[in-house]
């Protein structure tokens, strides 16, 4: 139990910062976010809304009805846990993944340079707008999480009501978790080669595939840091292949080992950096 006693102390802190924020509200009324001179996460979470698609008579296919309400203080505390603890060490893992797939495909490596030479050229700083141009990058990122995802044990529901899903009875308060891992290198719905690193079957994704994606989760509970994190690798990404090259060497592991149970890393990466004018 010792283990788990920082996830005590972190939820503790958390409820008690969401329930003095939750208090001032009522204190002082209900205040909008453009209305304050400062906004924090919290302030965003309490504001949130959800618009979830339901329809009881229609099963878990209806696209009909829309239900809007607030978050609940417990999702909200839960929501800043992921973001703090998630968006720790998912970005640095992100990244060292990607770098040795790049090493391991020289060819991929080159497009995704030549693309970053086209967007950003020589200017010194790499703008909001480039990244948003960047698109075999976005490919190269999502296909290494789709085949790395991170915090495989926090995609799960709870069931809101008695149901049937593929044949199996669920409760209401049952909890469900999806096999992120399996679900993302499943042949069924990625062809043959879901198992390589293939960045160019982001350029044209069915909708099954884009329902598979589940490397951030999907629809109102996902993470709410996904965006961040994309800016975050985008940019490193730039920055260092505009520079350098990252290339094999005689200790680049011939293939990638996981560790960790919240967030799953890769127990080590070791590639080779060499300046691109060499």
């Amino acid at each position: 139990m010792f283990q788990f006693r920082w996830y005590d102390k972190l939820s503790s802190f958390i409820k008690k910062a969401v329930l003095r924020e939750g208090a001032k509200e009522q204190k002082g009324g209900v205040v909008s976010l453009e209305e304050k001179d400062s906004i924090d996460f919290i302030d965003l979470f309490l504001d949130a809304e959800a618009d979830v698609d339901l329809k009881a008579e229609e099963g878990l296919s209806g696209k009909n009805a829309q239900i809007v309400r607030h978050m609940l203080e417990e999702e909200v505390v839960m929501q800043c846990f992921v973001f703090l603890l998630a968006g720790f060490d998912t970005t640095s893992n992100t990244l060292s993944y990607t770098a040795w797939y790049l090493a391991k495909h020289p060819q991929c490596q080159r497009r995704l340079q030549e693309e970053i030479d086209q967007v950003c050229g020589e200017q010194p700083e790499i703008g909001y707008d480039d990244l948003s141009e960047l698109k075999y990058m976005d490919c190269v990122v999502k296909e290494t999480l789709r085949l790395n995802p991170h915090a495989t044990i926090v995609v799960g529901r709870v069931a809101g009501q008695d149901l049937e899903i593929a044949g199996i009875r669920l409760k209401k308060g049952d909890k469900v978790q999806v096999d992120s891992y399996s679900l993302q290198r499943d042949k069924e719905i990625w062809g043959a080669d879901a198992e390589e690193f293939k960045p160019d079957r982001w350029l044209d994704l069915t909708s099954n595939q884009k329902d598979a994606y589940l490397a951030f989760g999907a629809g109102p509970r996902q993470c709410v840091g996904m965006r961040l994190a994309y800016i975050e690798q985008k940019i490193a990404l730039a920055r260092i292949l505009r520079e350098y090259e990252l290339i094999c060497g005689p200790k680049t592991e011939k293939k990638l080992d996981h560790s960790g149970w919240f967030t799953v890393s890769p127990a080590s990466v070791t590639v080779n950096v060499r300046k691109r004018d060499q």
